[in-house]
């Protein structure tokens, strides 16, 4: 009996040692290493997350700068566009006059040259702006008049998709006009007490 148990308890011993090492491999299996942006060092992982720290920078920076910005630049071209117009430097002269036949365009001319200036002054008052910023757009929009009265001025053979220069100059204004929606929609939440809008969107 003592020889036949010596024989098989070496055989038990070793079943048992084969019988855990399959359990060994599965487990360095499982804990295999994966890819983890967390994972890196941090100056590769500062480094992977910087463009979106610049752009975050930026926006906060556009967010606090850029309605005062867009007033500032808004309210220059104005003063600007104005002061040509009563100097008699500007050569809108001609197109005034085609669009409006029916004045004088020595003295309407340097009117809303006049004009202008006074809506550019009225934006850096701070209780005259939401009527200056509308009257700011129908002045602005007045401008597409010359789209009915004078035509010729604005494109290529009567064609609304061959604009000449005059054309260009005029259709700009869309985003004058579009600027000074913004500024009011803005200025009109501050007085309400509301957040004033985000001109970025976020």
């Amino acid at each position: 009996g003592d020889p036949l148990m010596t024989t098989i308890r070496p055989v038990n011993h070793s079943s048992s040692g084969t019988e855990t090492a399959p359990e060994k491999i599965t487990e360095q299996d499982t804990t295999g290493p994966e890819f983890d942006i967390t994972q890196l060092p941090e100056p590769a992982h500062f480094l992977a997350r910087l463009p979106v720290l610049v752009l975050d920078r930026l926006g906060a920076l556009a967010g606090k700068i850029g309605l005062p910005i867009l007033r500032t630049v808004l309210a220059l071209v104005f003063l600007w566009f104005g002061a040509l117009k009563i100097t008699g430097n500007s050569d809108v002269f001609g197109l005034v006059a085609a669009t409006v036949p029916w004045f004088n365009p020595h003295w309407f001319v340097p009117l809303l040259g006049s004009l202008e200036i006074l809506l550019g002054i009225g934006l850096f008052i701070p209780r005259a702006r939401r009527i200056v910023l509308v009257g700011l757009m129908a002045h602005l929009t007045g401008t597409f008049l010359t789209f009915i009265d004078a035509p010729s001025w604005m494109m290529h053979n009567h064609n609304l998709m061959l604009l000449n220069m005059d054309g260009e100059f005029v259709l700009k204004n869309l985003v004058l006009i579009s600027a000074a929606l913004v500024l009011l929609g803005a200025t009109s939440a501050v007085r309400s007490g509301r957040a004033p809008i985000n001109p970025a969107g976020t």
